[in-house]
């Protein structure tokens, strides 16, 4: 059975996932760097079972939960596990920029993969009710923008009332 996307998006997705993915790269090789502070190390435990619950909420409790639809069912895993990779490496980035005002290098964290997999959450949510509507060129875009706005809402709300 062939795929019910026009040729125009078969042909220019790949290519525009890859090179997304690579920019994401090299963002990430240029601007970030790990914090490995002593302090951070002992409560590493208990935050990194909170943040492995969270990220097996979101790949198989959202990404199997949409596979019950008998037209959608691997298909959509797969747009699951795409989203929320791209939404984890762009919110990481985005809040990383966002809380920086003199730029320089992102520090990543352990809080800031939690955070990130909670940004990234709120787009698979909202991708099951387009799920079979839109296409994967369709869905990167809404993980940029809603990823984008919720990162700029959570900046300007910490601003605001801090």
């Amino acid at each position: 059975m062939s795929s019910k996307y026009p040729r125009s998006v078969r042909r220019c997705l790949p290519l525009c996932a890859l090179t997304l993915e690579a920019a994401l790269i090299l963002l990430f090789y240029f601007f970030t760097h790990y914090d490995a502070s002593l302090e951070d190390q002992k409560g590493l435990v208990a935050s990194y079972q909170v943040g492995q619950d969270l990220t097996v909420m979101a790949a198989l409790g959202l990404g199997f939960l949409t596979s019950n639809f008998r037209r959608h069912s691997w298909s959509s895993v797969a747009f699951n596990l795409f989203m929320l990779a791209l939404g984890v490496q762009w919110a990481i980035l985005l809040d990383g920029f966002l809380s920086q005002f003199p730029p320089g290098k992102v520090v990543i964290t352990l809080f800031s993969i939690q955070l990130a997999t909670m940004s990234a959450m709120s787009v698979l949510i909202s991708a099951g009710a387009v799920l079979g509507k839109v296409n994967l060129a369709q869905l990167v875009v809404m993980v940029l923008v809603e990823v984008t706005a919720l990162g700029t809402l959570r900046m300007v709300i910490s601003n605001i009332f801090n």
